[in-house]
């Protein structure tokens, strides 16, 4: 694991380190902007099929003024 150094000019480099709190907090942090990531790729991928299905006319393409109804 590398670890980040605080030194100053000519001085010895000091290891930070973070309390076991703070690190789990950051990797739950990681693993939800994964899984984000994850939805994101996920939902545009299964868009850009259904674009195709529409192009291709197995799908039928939605009314723009449905859109606008309450």
């Amino acid at each position: 694991m590398n670890r980040p150094f605080l030194s100053k000019e000519g001085k010895k480099k000091t290891a930070v380190s973070r309390p076991n709190k703070d690190q789990r907090e950051l990797k739950a942090k990681s693993y939800k902007e994964k899984s984000d990531k994850q939805w994101l790729f996920d939902s545009l991928t299964r868009a850009l099929k259904e674009v195709k299905l529409m192009e291709e006319g197995k799908l039928p393409e939605p009314d723009i003024n449905d859109l606008f109804k309450d």
